[in-house]
């Protein structure tokens, strides 16, 4: 698993294109966890460069880190660095085909930016896991129910996240459909499997996606 090369042109990361650089002024963060665990905190200047190496970039629309993964856990990593990011529903394009600067919808609000993470989880869904896991949410009605609660509180925790004079452009501009019944990372089906990598950032940020649960396990096993 160690020489897993990273695939740079992966979804995860054609969804990264999307968002430029920031400059994040006067913050600084608290490192509480000797685990992978939910930890919404403000940014440091040291997790900016980590998050700058990870990505190599810095998502216009970073909130906050909403997870932290140190070693003995399932990145392999040596301290509390971000492993998953809370990104603003709304983001500017790095490339503007119209002309203009203006903020749009983005769908993914918890991203995993860890490059090892990343990889794993592509293993896995190379190895078939996506199937694997799909039929495993097909033949429980206990974990459709548990997803579906989870997409929810994805999409309430979206809106949320916008202000209201951000809520009546929504409006304005006919964008109420790319918020409304949208689940994590955009899916509007919610009992379907798709990408791992965005399942685990919100099971990572949360602990409310089972899906996302049965990646981290997988990870773990691997890890010993």
């Amino acid at each position: 698993m160690a020489a897993l090369k990273l695939q740079a042109e992966s979804e995860w990361d054609e969804q990264a294109k999307l968002v430029s650089e920031r400059k994040n002024d006067g913050m600084k963060g608290q490192l509480k966890s000797n685990e992978i665990l939910p930890q919404h905190d403000t940014i440091s200047e040291a997790d900016l460069k980590h998050i700058s190496f990870q990505l190599g970039y810095t998502p216009s629309n970073l909130l906050e880190i909403a997870a932290r993964g140190t070693r003995n856990e399932a990145t392999g990593g040596d301290n509390a660095r971000p492993t998953v990011l809370l990104l603003h529903p709304l983001a500017r394009a790095a490339s503007k085909r119209d002309n203009t600067d203006e903020p749009q919808p983005f769908p993914t609000i918890y991203w995993l930016c860890c490059q090892e993470l990343k990889a794993r989880v592509s293993e896995l869904e190379r190895v078939g896991k996506i199937e694997e896991f799909q039929q495993r949410l097909n033949e429980n009605a206990e974990y459709i129910k548990q997803m579906e609660e989870a997409h929810r509180q994805y999409e309430e925790k979206r809106w949320s996240l916008l202000s209201e004079a951000e809520l009546d452009k929504i409006r304005a501009r006919g964008w109420t459909r790319a918020f409304e019944n949208v689940g994590v990372g955009g899916l509007r089906h919610f009992a379907k499997v798709k990408c791992l990598h965005m399942h685990l950032a919100h099971h990572l940020a949360t602990g409310r996606n089972p899906v996302g649960a049965w990646v981290h396990e997988e990870l773990l096993l691997l890890a010993r």
